[in-house]
């Protein structure tokens, strides 16, 4: 008798498990028909972020700040780009001499 309760138990968790599976399934589908929406928001971000870099007069300090952000948007779109933003950091830390920035640009780029 135990062992029906335990099957039952079991197959009602196993439909449950299916059912779950078939909402994300459906859920990912759709996200992933919406990847061109998706690259286009983050390419608008970065030229947007780019733009930053124009501006005439920025202090070391403030392309080491664009670069980071630069960085956060690349890092999980184009990691090649992300390294090079990382290593002109690494760059702007070692002109400015800030320790702080130099440890968490080495971080970034050890990870």
């Amino acid at each position: 008798m135990k062992i029906y309760g335990l099957l039952a138990i079991l197959l009602f968790l196993s439909e449950r498990t299916l059912a779950s599976t078939d909402s994300l399934s459906t859920v990912l589908y759709s996200l992933i028909q919406e990847k061109e929406v998706f690259i286009g928001k983050k390419e608008r971000d970065i030229a947007e972020i780019k733009k930053m870099r124009e501006i005439s007069d920025l202090s070391k300090a403030q392309q080491f700040e664009i670069n980071r952000k630069l960085f956060d948007e690349y890092k999980t779109y184009i990691s090649d780009s992300a390294i090079y933003y990382a290593r002109e950091n690494l760059k702007i830390a070692y002109e400015l001499g800030d320790g702080q920035a130099l440890s968490e640009t080495k971080l970034i780029l050890a990870t």
